[in-house]
C-alpha cells in the first residue's frame, strides 16, 4: 500500500506532537521531583528547629510553616511523628523536648490530619514530670486513651480536655500542684483508678459523682481539699486514701461507698479523732462498717 506525500506529512506531524507531549510530561515529572526534594529539604530544616529545647526556635519553625502556607510541607514534617512503645511521642529518632512538647503537639494537632489521627489511636500515653506545658489542648484529640500518666505536670489546672476520653480507665495525676478541679472527668464513665496524691490546689472532687466503675482513689496530701461530696454515687469504690488532708472537714460523701475495703483518714486534723485512722477490712467488719461506727460515735457527726 502506497503512502501519499500528504499522508506521510500527517504521520510525521503526529509523531512530532506525541514526542513534544512526552517531553512535556518528562519535564513536569522533573519539576515534581524537584518540588519533592525541596519539600524534603525544608522538612529537615523544620525538624531541626523542632528538636531544639529553645521555644524561640520552635516558634521560628511555626512562623516558617505559616508563612509558606504549604500543607505538603506540614504533612512532610508530620510524617516523622511516631508513637513509641514506652508510651511517649517522638519526631524521628529524637524525643520531643519537654520544654516544647506542648507547643509542638498543639500546633500539629490543629494543622495535620496525620498527627490528629495518630493522637486518636493512642491508648497509653505518658507525659509525666513536665513542668513546661501550659496548654494541654492536644489531649482532646486523644479520644481512645485507656491509660494516661500526667504526674508532675505543674501547670495542669484542670482536666477539661479529657471530656471526650470515655474509654479512659487509669489516670495518674500525682503531684499536679496547680490542679484545681476534676470536673472534666464527669464523662469518663469507664474510669477505674485515679491517683491525685499531692494535688495541693484541689479543693473538691466534683465531677466524680456517679462514676460507678471507679474502684480506687488516692487523695492523700491534697492539702486544700475541704470535702469529698463528689464521691456520692461511687458505689463500687474499694479503696480510698485521704492521708493528711489538713482542711478536710466533711466526709459525708462516703456514706454511699458501701463497698470500701480500705479507707485511710490518718492525720486529717479537722476530723474528729475517732475518724483519723486507717480502716481496713478484718474480723471486725469491712472498712465501710468500721467507718460508719466511728462516724456515728463522733459527737460532731451524729446522724
Amino acid at each position: 500500500m502506497k503512502i501519499t506525500k500528504s499522508k506521510l506529512n500527517q504521520i510525521i506531524k503526529e509523531e512530532i506532537e506525541q514526542l513534544a507531549r512526552a517531553r512535556s510530561n518528562i519535564s513536569l515529572s522533573r519539576g515534581q521531583a524537584q518540588n519533592i526534594r525541596q519539600t524534603q529539604d525544608s522538612a529537615k530544616k523544620i525538624i531541626k528547629l523542632l528538636s531544639s529545647t529553645d521555644p524561640d526556635n520552635v516558634e521560628q519553625a511555626f512562623g516558617l510553616l505559616d508563612a509558606l502556607e504549604d500543607q505538603q510541607l506540614i504533612d512532610a514534617v508530620a510524617r516523622h511523628f511516631v508513637f513509641r512503645s514506652d508510651g511517649r511521642i517522638a519526631i524521628r529518632s529524637f524525643k520531643i523536648p519537654k520544654e516544647t512538647f506542648g507547643m509542638i503537639l498543639n500546633y500539629f494537632a490543629e494543622k495535620s490530619d496525620r498527627v490528629k489521627n495518630m493522637l486518636a489511636q493512642i491508648e497509653n500515653l505518658v507525659i509525666n514530670y513536665n513542668n513546661f506545658i501550659t496548654n494541654f489542648d492536644f489531649l482532646r484529640f486523644c479520644t481512645n486513651l485507656t491509660t494516661l500518666d500526667l504526674r508532675g505536670c505543674d501547670y495542669l489546672q484542670n482536666v477539661d480536655d479529657l471530656t471526650g476520653c470515655t474509654n479512659l480507665m487509669r489516670l495518674n495525676l500525682i503531684d499536679c500542684y496547680s490542679l484545681q478541679n476534676v470536673n472534666g472527668l464527669a464523662g469518663c464513665t469507664n474510669l477505674m483508678t485515679l491517683d491525685l496524691w499531692g494535688c495541693k490546689s484541689l479543693q473538691n472532687v466534683n465531677g466524680l459523682e456517679g462514676l460507678t466503675s471507679l474502684t480506687g482513689l488516692n487523695l492523700s496530701y491534697c492539702s486544700s481539699l475541704e470535702n469529698i461530696d463528689g464521691l456520692e454515687g461511687c458505689t463500687n469504690l474499694d479503696y480510698l486514701y485521704l492521708i493528711e488532708c489538713k482542711l478536710l472537714q466533711n466526709v459525708d460523701g462516703l456514706k454511699e461507698c458501701t463497698n470500701l475495703w480500705s479507707l485511710d483518714l490518718s492525720r486529717c486534723e479537722l476530723l474528729p479523732p475517732e475518724l483519723q485512722k486507717y480502716f481496713v477490712t478484718n474480723s471486725s467488719g469491712t472498712a465501710y462498717e468500721q467507718f460508719m461506727k466511728a462516724l456515728n460515735a463522733s459527737k460532731r457527726y451524729q446522724p
